[in-house]
């Protein structure tokens, strides 16, 4: 039997964690948890998650893993503890004749819209639950998603590879031109630390700069205002011994990097 616990839930100041055919822990006065199996008869939509959160009206959103997705076609859902919702999101540019994309969530805007990407790499996209509201944008020819995350405005902000010549793109997914900058790095002479073989890329965004981790120059930083960059080398880090490596740069995508 598959068993992978794969999200915990802080509420009320308690904590709660959920398994796909694993456990939920319910809490007692002394804080002490019980646990509790969910499987397909409690509702839930795959015994194989991979990934969820909760957005800002409390709702719980998961995203099947990413074998699940593929042999049956599992978009992300929601779940309320009894029975599973799912959504269709279909870009105007498909024919009513194709197949639904398989789609999963990266995470939801202080406005309420939640965004992610297909699992073809194909294109991304940000939908309301509420207004219905949604929106769909293509990747661009050898553009591969490694990330996405959205500041305090509302603004969701894509962090992109080129593989053909290792340009790093960071682009405004809500503007519609997807205005950004263009991050070449240069990798003469690096050293770098003994990362995972599939390196996963850490972003964060605020309103005026955006962060990622870079596998082989460290803390890659950019002024959203200024549209400079700067690193922080992983020398700068305390505990992690480089190494001299000679092997291209060029991470697989987000998807099977992550393993959403």
């Amino acid at each position: 039997m598959f068993r992978q616990c794969f999200f915990q839930l802080i509420f009320l100041g308690l904590s709660y964690t959920l398994c796909a055919q694993g456990t939920r822990l319910r809490p007692s006065s002394s804080k002490v948890t019980a646990i509790e199996h969910y499987t397909l008869s409690n509702g839930l939509a795959a015994n194989c998650i991979g990934q969820g959160f909760i957005d800002t009206k409390g709702r719980l959103w998961f995203n099947p893993c990413r074998d699940a997705a593929r042999e049956f076609r599992l978009s992300f859902f929601q779940y309320d503890g009894t029975q599973s919702f799912f959504y269709e999101l279909r870009p105007d540019w498909l024919s009513e004749q194709a197949m639904a994309p398989v789609l999963y969530l990266l995470g939801e805007t202080s406005n309420g819209f939640l965004f992610g990407a297909d699992r073809e790499n194909k294109f991304l996209f940000y939908w309301h639950p509420e207004t219905r509201e949604q929106h769909f944008v293509k990747l661009k020819q050898g553009e591969v998603l490694l990330n996405m995350d959205s500041d305090e405005n509302g603004e969701i902000l894509v962090l992109t590879l080129n593989q053909a010549n290792e340009t790093y793109f960071v682009t405004n997914l809500t503007d519609e031109s997807r205005k950004g900058i263009n991050i070449k790095l240069d990798f003469a002479g690096d050293f770098i630390p003994n990362t995972p073989s599939q390196f996963a890329y850490p972003f964060e965004v605020t309103s005026n700069k955006a962060y990622f981790f870079h596998q082989r120059k460290g803390l890659v930083q950019f002024d959203r205002k200024l549209q400079k960059i700067s690193y922080t080398p992983w020398s700068d880090y305390s505990n992690i011994l480089p190494v001299l490596t000679n092997y291209l740069d060029v991470p697989v995508p987000r998807e099977s990097a992550t393993q959403i």
